[in-house]
């Protein structure tokens, strides 16, 4: 914690940014008060190595030296419940948070920004996100860009209405990782001032916003050549392709109106029991018909025309199951 203060120091200086400052601040104060005889009882203090399960337990109950990652947790949870509050889906109260070191091989954005995530659906019988972290190298965008990952985790994983790791889950890949992680970006670069969560004001969300924005495209890069990041980029351009007819369909709304019917669309598909088959048919179908697109113009001429009438009536009765049915014709 201590480094990080140095670290918010640093880049104060360097950027003049009043925006690190607040930042700056809150770590100071959350590492006066760490203490692992404050944080527990002795018995509890984390040992490391073989004590795991007892560190784990530490660090959910009480974890004083990740506060600020908690309340970035935290924060994740209430905008991720805010997204989903038309569709509902799993519960997020018992999904516990784990940190562990970044492997040695971690995927392209993750090793970029020292930091990436997992979620798996049962660790000792609690749901789990996972915060892999290079603590050598966490930086303060390693810092911002962690809301982001939670919400991806918590958006596209820990609300998945099926197996999130069945030996069917490759088959929509391009849906959880591109599609959902599409409307997790935009949902972080379009939730403030909708929901209250405790970091906005400590931390400059259009920060938080555009770190999210540079952490998902570099997960969509096709440059790079992982098999990873070409499907992530085949359900992400399939997302915005979707968007863009929303937004054609519905001219007199605007763009971010478009994006609220996109987003309740692909949670209430998300949250669902519609299958891998059919979420991986929902991206190859898009992309198929409106994958030339890159206007709501464009994405109106090239959309069928019973593509057309389900979406203006999906923007009226909100049957996502009507919808996914009308696509996949």
């Amino acid at each position: 914690m201590q480094a990080l203060v140095k670290l918010a120091d640093d880049e104060s200086d360097a950027e003049n940014a009043p925006g690190v400052k607040t930042w700056r601040d809150a770590l100071v104060k959350v590492s006066g008060e760490i203490s692992c005889e404050k944080c527990c009882a002795p018995a509890s203090i984390c040992q490391g190595g073989k004590e795991f399960l007892q560190d784990m337990k530490t660090v959910e109950q009480h974890g004083l030296c990740i506060k600020p990652l908690k309340t970035m947790f935290d924060d994740a949870k209430t905008i991720t419940d805010f997204a989903y509050q038309y569709v509902h889906g799993k519960s997020l109260t018992g999904v516990a948070l784990a940190t562990e070191l970044l492997g040695e091989s971690p995927g392209l954005a993750a090793a970029a920004f020292f930091v990436g995530g997992n979620f798996r659906e049962s660790v000792h019988g609690t749901p789990q996100v996972t915060l892999f972290v290079n603590p050598t190298e966490f930086s303060l965008r390693s810092f911002l860009v962690t809301v982001y990952v939670f919400v991806h985790e918590l958006v596209s994983h820990a609300k998945c209405g099926i197996p999130t790791a069945s030996e069917y889950s490759k088959i929509s890949t391009e849906y959880s990782e591109g599609w959902m992680d599409w409307v997790a970006t935009h949902l972080i670069r379009l939730v403030e001032g909708r929901c209250a969560v405790t970091s906005d004001g400590r931390l400059r969300w259009s920060d938080v916003a555009s770190e999210a924005v540079n952490y998902h495209r570099m997960r969509i890069d096709p440059a790079s050549g992982a098999v990873e990041n070409v499907k992530n980029r085949a359900g992400a351009l399939a997302a915005e392709s979707l968007h863009f007819l929303f937004w054609g369909m519905t001219p007199m709304e605007g763009r971010e109106s478009a994006f609220w019917l996109l987003a309740q669309f692909s949670m209430a598909v998300n949250a669902s029991q519609a299958t891998d088959e059919r979420r991986g048919a929902l991206v190859a179908r898009v992309s198929s018909v409106l994958g030339k697109a890159s206007t709501p113009a464009e994405a109106a001429v090239l959309a069928p025309v019973a593509w057309v009438a389900a979406i203006k009536r999906y923007a009226t009765d909100k049957n996502h199951t009507k919808l996914l049915a009308s696509l996949l014709r």
